[in-house]
């Protein structure tokens, strides 16, 4: 009886516990990963690795300017961008990641097929290394709309 006792009061403090946990949302639940890209500052998607930048729900359906993130950006820019990554979610919504030559995602649009490297195919005001200048992912849902950011 006793045993009993302090397994039920033991179950109900852990579940009462628990509870307020279960009522916070963990980051990423409410705004899921969609995509990953890893940038380069040379061609062929192996040398100069840069990092990589992560695409989240919120950040679908917005033009990205690569080089306002000055303190990410190589001197030699992103000369070559690989998809390496894409969820559920970026497959149900019909995403694609489209690369640009010039800073407001209007120029020289390529789209960047999953794990295919994407050299830059144009030169900029004159000088010997394209680079990638903005991204948008665009995802085909009807709660979004386009918008121009800097990259924060």
């Amino acid at each position: 009886m006793q045993l009993t006792l302090l397994t039920t009061l033991a179950s109900l403090a852990t579940s009462t516990l628990a509870a307020p946990a279960a009522l916070i949302s963990r980051q990423g639940i409410t705004n899921p990963r969609l995509a990953q890209f890893r940038v380069f500052s040379a061609t062929g998607c192996f040398d100069l690795n840069q990092g990589f930048y992560t695409i989240d729900t919120d950040q679908s359906n917005v033009c990205y300017n690569l080089q306002q993130d000055a303190a990410n950006v190589s001197p030699l820019g992103y000369v070559s961008i690989q998809l390496q990554a894409i969820t559920a979610n970026s497959t149900a919504s019909n995403c694609k990641l489209l690369l640009y030559s010039d800073d407001a995602c209007e120029k020289d649009r390529t789209e960047a097929p999953l794990n295919v490297c994407e050299d830059a195919p144009v030169t900029q005001d004159g000088d010997s290394n394209p680079n990638w200048n903005s991204y948008y992912y665009q995802c085909n849902t009807s709660q979004t709309t386009r918008t121009t950011y800097p990259i924060a």
